[in-house]
């Protein structure tokens, strides 16, 4: 199962459609890229009421697959949408940064998040 982004969505409604398909991740959007293992400087993030014309893309859709991993999830939103991002995964009551983590899927990174948060109720 993929999770299908089409039509043209704010950097919000992106974050938010993430977030229910993978409910212990989050997506953060950035202006400027970091390179890969460093952590992400956070004061230069996208302003959420952007919009993102998917209809543009991919045969009008954009798919995101819970088998791949984090750094193909960074670099497909680097390549189709222009857009730097970097997932985090919950930790309890904290958002970690997944950047030691980027080789696992997604799937994978959810399912740690859905660990820890049972580890801490």
């Amino acid at each position: 199962m993929k999770l299908v982004l089409k039509d043209k969505l704010t950097i919000s409604e992106i974050k938010t459609k993430f977030t229910e398909y993978f409910p212990y991740l989050k997506l953060e959007v950035y202006q400027n890229g970091k390179k890969s293992h460093e952590p992400t400087l956070y004061n230069n993030k996208v302003k959420e009421n952007i919009s993102i014309n998917l209809n543009e893309i991919n045969n009008n859709k954009f798919e995101i697959d819970g088998n791949m991993t984090v750094i193909d999830l960074e670099n497909i939103f680097l390549e189709k949408l222009k857009l730097y991002v970097q997932v985090f995964r919950k930790s309890g009551k904290l958002w970690l940064e997944t950047t030691y983590t980027d080789e696992w899927t997604l799937y994978k990174q959810n399912e740690q998040g859905k660990e820890l948060d049972s580890l801490n109720n």
